[in-house]
Order: C-alpha cells, then structure tokens, then sequence
C-alpha cells in the first residue's frame, strides 16, 4: 500500500490542503491591533484625542522616563489609569493597553493623564540615594 504511486499522491494533496487551510484558518489570519491602528481608528473620529493619545504613546516608550514595564505601570497607576490586562510584559503590551483604555476617555482627562505622565517617575533623590550606595565616596580615606 505505502509503495503505491496513488498511496503516496494522494498523502501529498492531503499534507498540502491541511497546510494551506492552517494558514489561512480565521483565528490564525486575526492579528493584534498595534498602537498605529488604535491611533489611526481615533484619527479618524478626533483629530484633537489623537494628538494627545500619539503624544502619550511617545511618552510611554520613552526608556528614560520610565526606564522598566513595571515603572511605566506604576506611571500609569499614579495617572489614573488603571490597566485591566493581567500579564503585561513587554512594554508595547502595556501602551497598547493604555492606548485602548485611554481612547474612551474624554480630552480633559486625557490631558490630565498626559501632564502627569509628563513627570518622572524617578526621583532625583532616588537616583541620588543610589549613587551613594554604588559609588565609593571620593573624600573618604580607604581604611586598611
């Protein structure tokens, strides 16, 4: 039967039609929504939100400001805005989030979000309090 030329052509077709219907299978076609499509979706309906919602998503990619995921979300949460995913872990994952939470809010309180997101969320003096923990003080004598 495996030795057979019908055998092995019609194994060939099946293989290739169960390929060609995974590719193009709906739940696989779905993609994520990025942050340019969110934005490009409010575009279309406020000029004036989509301002503010590009220069909140500039904001949150900004490293320095926010230099880990888990600063971003504590930015976030001391903004007001209190993402509802779970696992947020990447940091594309988090302004996505924030992008489809903040795109139902009004434009004063989107304002309001993006003036205090406009704040670092470090410190100078944390990162003071860290320079004197890591660096050696240089007027100290090194004791022997």
């Amino acid at each position: 039967m495996l030795g057979r030329p019908e055998f092995s052509q019609g194994l060939s077709r099946l293989l290739s039609e169960i390929g060609a219907v995974g590719r193009t299978h709906p739940a696989r076609a779905q993609r994520r929504s990025t942050t340019s499509d969110l934005l490009d979706r409010v575009r279309a309906e406020d000029e004036a939100k989509y301002e503010l919602l590009k220069t909140a998503r500039e904001m949150l990619f900004d490293t320095k400001a926010h230099g880990t995921v888990r600063q971003l979300v504590e930015a976030l949460d001391i903004a007001g805005v209190h993402l509802k995913v779970r696992s947020l872990k990447r940091r594309e994952d988090v302004v996505r989030a924030f992008l489809q939470s903040a795109s139902m809010m009004s434009k004063e309180d989107l304002q309001t979000v993006v003036k205090a997101l406009g704040t670092s969320s470090r410190s100078p003096s944390d990162l003071q309090d860290w320079s004197r923990i890591i660096l050696p003080k240089k007027h100290e004598p090194t004791r022997r």
